[in-house]
């Protein structure tokens, strides 16, 4: 979902934020993985890459550890796993932190039995975490991982408890979420959707007989767009969101056709997509286009393009497949071999940093996939314009202030300009050639003065814009 081009450095590897020494075997492990991916800021030649006909460098780390999820957060750069009790009583039932910029790990949390499913909400101020043992979801504060609220999903009184299958924040509303909630030991499974504001239900839930697996909000936090994967009907749903809950709209059968899959949505352009290579209007409720491809997908509108996790089932084998986003054309693909077990599959695909992607595979005997590649952004093929920063949106923040997204106005950015503070890299999303959005974490607040705000854009030509100054007050 985020994209920027980091200038060439090598990664400064440290491990004193592990506050205890039990953490420490799992730390290096990921220190180990996180170092091999930063020696990709020096990245294989841009005339070595200039054809995606040619091989696609990537580079490719397996972690040993079975997780349960892993999302990014775009304001620490941090990927956080969430660890089954399956990982031992040292491990076991934490979320581990990994920042991709220096390859540090950490915060690390308890979190109640067996967290399976994380959210992290727009503003970078909350993680939710599903507990699949205690039918509850636990919040934690960001950046420092601390326990906040913990509420339970409730339970009926022939089926038992529910738990939580599908997470999301509301867009702009850090403290609701909505809860696909679940049976177990029951098919279907499903037992709705709920909106919970610090962690008290609101009245109108879906009803436990229509089945959702998947849930996404749209653009705004009055529309949730939910999937059935579940049963044959495979319904997309409109669900109108109000102050009082929840409320089914229109639905359709067979837009997304594909058992136990996920959907997506994409701010930048307003569709769905679902794991089984389908692209829908959600307002329209029509198939807009299909990929050739059938896997856990993520849609990046940020690089225009479509990434999809492909296995033969019989095999192993796995790809990596890109396609233009917009046009469904394949831009190729990266062979990681015969690393997803049979009768196992992939989950959990995420977009961090510049070129990274990662993604979990499901069993007793998972793995985490960590890699960063051209195949996210290739280097343009012509020379990039040097780029020109001219304002800043806003120019300024209290000291010890929020998360806050700032606009970059300017001229001749392009696809992999960085927004850089105090010569720092900061996850950004290109807009268009005037704009950029950058993620501005509090930890760049903490003291007053003034940022140097400047914008880098990588080779061929590109460049560094004069800074503009950021006032802390």
């Amino acid at each position: 979902m985020f994209r920027a081009r980091v200038p060439d450095r090598k990664p400064q590897v440290n491990t004193r934020t592990i506050m205890t020494r039990k953490y420490r075997r799992f730390a290096l492990i990921l220190v180990a993985a996180s170092s091999l991916i930063g020696l990709l800021a020096s990245a294989p030649s841009a005339a070595a890459q200039s054809s995606e006909a040619q091989p696609i460098p990537f580079s490719v780390v397996p972690i040993n550890v079975a997780v349960n999820d892993l999302v990014f957060d775009p304001f620490q750069q941090k990927i956080y796993f969430a660890l089954p009790s399956s990982a031992g009583p040292v491990f076991g039932n934490t979320i581990v932190g990994l920042d991709t910029q220096t390859g540090t790990v950490g915060p690390v949390a308890l979190t109640g039995s067996e967290p399976n499913r994380l959210a992290i909400s727009d503003d970078g101020l909350f993680l939710y975490v599903g507990l699949s043992g205690a039918n509850s979801v636990q919040r934690f504060h960001l950046p420092d991982l601390k326990p906040d609220i913990s509420f339970s999903l409730g339970s009926d009184s022939f089926l038992g408890p529910l738990f939580a299958r599908d997470i999301q924040v509301m867009p702009g509303n850090s403290h609701s979420v909505a809860v696909a909630r679940m049976y177990k030991n029951l098919s279907p499974s499903s037992a709705g959707i709920a909106i919970f504001d610090d962690g008290v239900e609101r009245p109108n839930t879906t009803p436990f007989f229509a089945p959702f697996d998947s849930i996404q909000f749209g653009r705004n936090d009055s529309t949730l767009y939910a999937y059935n994967s579940e049963t044959s009907g495979l319904d997309f749903y409109q669900v109108s969101v109000d102050s009082s809950g929840l409320t089914l709209g229109s639905h359709v059968g067979g837009l997304i056709a594909g058992f136990n899959s996920n959907i997506h949505f994409d701010w930048g352009t307003g569709l769905v997509y679902g794991d089984d290579g389908g692209a829908i209007d959600p307002v329209a409720l029509t198939l807009i286009g299909t990929y050739s491809a059938r896997g856990v997908m993520i849609p990046d509108s940020g690089v225009g393009r479509a990434f999809f996790v492909t296995s033969d089932f019989s095999t192993g084998d796995t790809q990596i497949q890109a396609f233009d986003q917009g046009r469904f054309t394949p831009l190729g693909a990266i062979d990681l071999g015969n690393v997803i077990p049979v009768a196992s599959s992939a989950a959990s695909f995420i977009r961090w940093g510049p070129t990274g992607l990662a993604f979990r595979t499901t069993g007793p005997t998972g793995q985490v996939f960590l890699l960063v590649s051209t195949l996210v952004l290739p280097p343009s093929s012509t020379p990039n314009p040097a780029p020109v920063a001219t304002a800043l949106l806003p120019s300024n923040a209290s000291v010890g202030g929020p998360n806050l997204g700032m606009i970059v106005q300017g001229s001749n950015f392009a696809l992999g300009s960085t927004v850089l503070w105090n010569g720092r890299v900061r996850t950004t999303r290109f807009l268009d050639s005037n704009y950029l959005l950058a993620w501005i974490p509090t930890t760049d607040l903490v003291s007053k003065g003034s940022a140097r705000v400047s914008v880098f854009t990588p080779a061929p030509a590109g460049g560094t814009s004069a800074p503009l100054s950021f006032t802390i007050k």
